[in-house]
């Protein structure tokens, strides 16, 4: 199982040539792209950022399906890839449980058709059990959520996380909860990864990525 993980106001050009690799590479037929947070503007820009790629398009035409927070069922078995972007993490955490997709979405995780999971902000973090919200600037009232989706376990992720100088809280987590690696990705950087075995993987790191370990 694949992972693209992104912390957030990467540039467009840049994303679409990492996602396109990724998707060629993973042999992707059907990318479920879910736009979770009830945002149709970021759907769109997400539907000509993919869309206009000559290279996505020539190998698999049928590739995108746009789900938006208005989808009240998806049959995730017909999608091998997933990419949920960034927004809101109360309201996209409420979305995942009033629609009963955060069910659906673990048990694709352990489908033999799931290959590659994209993950934006949000979509980052929603892969650990345990993650700070992002409800407001006000970093210091950040709540210690532990309803992440806990696909990779033992992890925390945060995401813009030098432009809002998360590194203090990204120690404080580690000290006080069971998480044995944070992952701190800034704006405009990424790292790709793999599970193997329930443990994750590094890959290719781009920009900054910052790691933390349980002392």
């Amino acid at each position: 199982m694949k992972f693209l993980l992104l912390g957030g106001n990467i540039s467009n050009i840049l994303e679409q040539s990492v996602i396109s690799k990724l998707l060629k590479d993973n042999k992707v037929n059907r990318l479920l792209f879910m736009g979770i947070t009830g945002k149709d503007d970021r759907i769109e820009k997400y539907k000509r950022l993919l869309r206009v790629d000559p290279d996505v398009r020539k190998y698999s035409p049928q590739l995108f399906t746009f789900e938006g927070y208005k989808a009240e069922s998806i049959d995730f078995t017909t999608y091998d890839a997933i990419y949920v972007p960034g927004g809101d993490f109360e309201s996209a955490s409420r979305y995942l449980d009033d629609r009963k997709f955060r069910t659906e979405i673990l048990n694709w995780f352990g489908s033999p058709r799931s290959k590659l999971f994209i993950g934006s902000s949000f979509g980052a973090k929603m892969l650990c059990k345990q993650y700070y919200n992002w409800s407001n600037e006000q970093l210091d009232e950040a709540k210690f959520m532990s309803n992440g989706l806990g696909i990779l376990p033992n992890v925390l992720i945060d995401v813009h996380f030098s432009q809002y100088n998360l590194q203090a809280r990204m120690r404080k987590a580690l000290a006080e909860h069971p998480v044995k690696l944070g992952i701190g990705i800034d704006e405009g950087s990424y790292l790709t990864g793999n599970l193997q075995n329930g443990n994750f993987e590094v890959g290719q790191i781009f920009g900054g990525v910052h790691f933390y370990r349980q002392a």
